[in-house]
């Protein structure tokens, strides 16, 4: 059933109730004429729009509209009427319960005297006790069409069963119907949800609690929105209650991070982006900046691919717009605290960046990064033939790798000579070193390792042909200059896996297997920083710990290992969105019936005193 909405009274009727608003330039200017400059304001530049079929006199529903036939405008004497009919009860209604409150009120009746009736005022503690008792467990339920039915086919007025429906409208999830008593003649309608403005509650729910529901209310066979108005609920409604959240939630996070960061009077932070899309055709870029102690996410970026732009160039960019933001919010809080360092991967140009604008900030690189390139280069590399004596070799020298650089303490320079002992200690010297190949040994002389149990068969020889182009290809492969000059910055103690961790659960929202527009990617980048410092303040606090282990077979090190496995989550933060999309519609609404309400109130009663004005002044001075 389609519904189309009347463009002078603004309601909602079948397409079969409503006849359309004529397109021609002369006919429009007469019913602009007859129906008044509002009229003329909305149907303003728009071509087919409808009107209610009551608004014309004598129009049948089966009969088509004439050429000729136009519709008839509410006459100001009409309306003087109904306002002087309706006048005394919303008075009665609005202005003596609303402010008067406890006050006697007058009451009008039909050849009677005012009469004074006493308010009963109910006991605050009983009326809170029945709505606690009263208040449902659950918003909605889903009810089978025919026992609904059932339920509704009755009349309330006369006890009897004979009665019809005829259903009036289907706002996305909202349903309306009429309902007539045959017995009593008495028709009344019912809806399946209340407003909230110029919306529907369910349709507000719906579209704040769900993600991918589409295919599961068409499965179901249940009324559901259309895309444009899901859409257009999440832009007015469902955004400004996430950007209230997310606000909210950096603000506590920042707050917690400071503090800790007072104690040694800097933050260390770590940062990665990542891209809307696989491969180098990414038209969006999310860098993340968290905090390394805490795991917190304290800052995003959003950055959109101008024209005849690289994405690779985005990174660097996005890094700077938060990294600045990120300043700014630290020194505002006024506390003796700055941020002391930043690890990032090995990217040169976020490298560049960051010592030609950020020269007060340490930077690092990332050792996770820095071990799985190297293992990424070797492994391609050891399934190779001439590989085969250093094939075993491979996974220690990864090892070696970790531990040159956490135990130096972030000294660059005895992290290289620790490493580069590797390739005399797989040819059997532990002591005496002085130079492999063109690199000498000034600090570092002898392995760090106790006395070895003698295995000769595992050394290299390399007056062996196959074990000394096993060898060289290794060391060419592995000591190349800038991964020795890269290895200076290397950190031992803060990394990026947090970040990477961070991006996989960020998959969630916004898959790079799907399109989003900037606004709706920026709100689903909100949405996974609530997801993920919700789950850390949780941990902070106590309340999601270690329940398990689990196994895990990990991609980088290409064998099983162990995960630490928390309990659920709460995810408050999405009961406190939802909640507050309620609240700010209800008050929308609210203010919304006070406003017109108070308007219309002030109109009729001038009216009526102009009316009673005009009586008084015929009565008394006329005659």
């Amino acid at each position: 059933m389609v519904t189309r909405k009347c463009c002078y009274c603004w309601d909602v009727k079948l397409e079969k109730e409503m006849t359309r608003v004529p397109r021609k330039d002369e006919q429009r200017a007469i019913w602009v004429e007859k129906l008044g400059d509002r009229f003329a304001k909305r149907i303003q530049g728009k071509s087919t729009m409808f009107i209610c079929r009551s608004h014309f006199a004598n129009l049948p529903e089966s009969s088509r509209r004439t050429h000729f036939k136009t519709p008839v405008a509410t006459t100001v004497e009409v309306r003087d009427k109904q306002a002087i009919d309706q006048l005394m009860n919303e008075m009665v209604n609005i202005v003596v319960w609303k402010e008067i409150g406890e006050s006697d009120v007058i009451s009008l009746e039909d050849e009677k005297c005012y009469e004074y009736e006493e308010e009963f005022v109910p006991d605050i503690d009983i009326e809170e006790e029945t709505e606690n008792d009263l208040k449902p467990a659950y918003d909605y339920i889903l009810v089978d069409y025919s026992i609904l039915l059932e339920t509704l086919l009755f009349c309330q007025n006369c006890t009897s069963k004979n009665v019809i429906f005829e259903p009036r409208n289907c706002v996305g999830a909202a349903f309306s119907a009429t309902f007539t008593c045959f017995e009593c003649h008495k028709s009344w309608s019912w809806s399946s949800t209340r407003r909230n403005g110029y919306g529907r509650q369910v349709n507000t729910d719906i579209t704040v609690a769900s993600t991918k529901m589409q295919q599961f209310f068409e499965c179901l066979r249940v009324p559901h929105l259309t895309e444009r108005a899901h859409y257009n609920i999440v832009k007015s409604k469902v955004a400004p209650a996430i950007q209230k959240a997310y606000n909210k939630m950096q603000s506590n996070v920042l707050d917690v991070v400071v503090a800790r960061g007072e104690n040694t009077g800097s933050i260390n932070v770590a940062g990665d982006a990542m891209f809307d899309s696989p491969g180098f055709s990414a038209i969006f870029c999310r860098y993340a900046i968290l905090c390394v102690d805490t795991h917190f996410v304290l800052d995003v970026e959003t950055l959109r691919k101008e024209r005849n732009d690289s994405s690779k160039a985005m990174e660097p960019r996005a890094l700077e717009v938060a990294l600045t933001r990120l300043d700014k919010r630290v020194r505002d809080t006024g506390k003796a605290v700055e941020i002391g360092s930043i690890t990032t991967d090995r990217d040169s140009s976020v490298k560049k960046m960051l010592s030609e604008k950020f020269g007060s900030i340490k930077t690092w690189s990332d050792i996770w990064h820095f071990v799985k390139n190297l293992q990424k280069l070797l492994r391609k590399k050891q399934d190779q033939v001439q590989m085969y004596p250093v094939q075993h070799w491979i996974r220690p020298l990864c090892n070696h790798l970790y531990h040159s650089i956490a135990s130096s303490s972030g000294d660059g320079e005895l992290a290289v000579e620790k490493f580069m002992t590797f390739f005399l200690h797989i040819q059997g010297i532990h002591t005496r070193f002085r130079n492999v190949g063109e690199f000498c040994f000034t600090r570092f002389k002898k392995c760090d390792h106790g006395k070895l149990k003698k295995n000769p068969g595992k050394y290299l020889d390399l007056t062996i042909d196959s074990h000394k182009r096993a060898f060289d290809i290794l060391f060419e492969l592995t000591a190349t200059p800038k991964r020795l000059s890269d290895m200076l910055t290397v950190s031992p103690h803060f990394a990026t896996s947090e970040v990477e961790a961070f991006n996989s659960l960020s998959i969630l929202y916004h898959p790079k297997s799907r399109f989003f527009s900037t606004d709706g990617f920026r709100m689903r980048t909100q949405l996974s920083v609530l997801h993920w410092n919700s789950l850390k303040l949780e941990k902070l606090e106590g309340t999601r710990v270690v329940e398990r282990q689990k196994s895990h077979y990990s991609k980088t090190h290409k064998r099983v290992i162990w995960k630490d496995v928390f309990t659920k989550g709460t995810n408050k933060w999405r009961q406190e969105i939802y909640d507050n999309v309620r609240k700010g519609a209800f008050v929308n609404f609210f203010c919304q019936n006070q406003k017109v309400q108070v308007n219309s109130l002030l109109l009729q009663i001038l009216r009526f005193s102009m009316i009673l004005m005009m009586m008084i002044v015929k009565k008394y001075c006329w005659n």
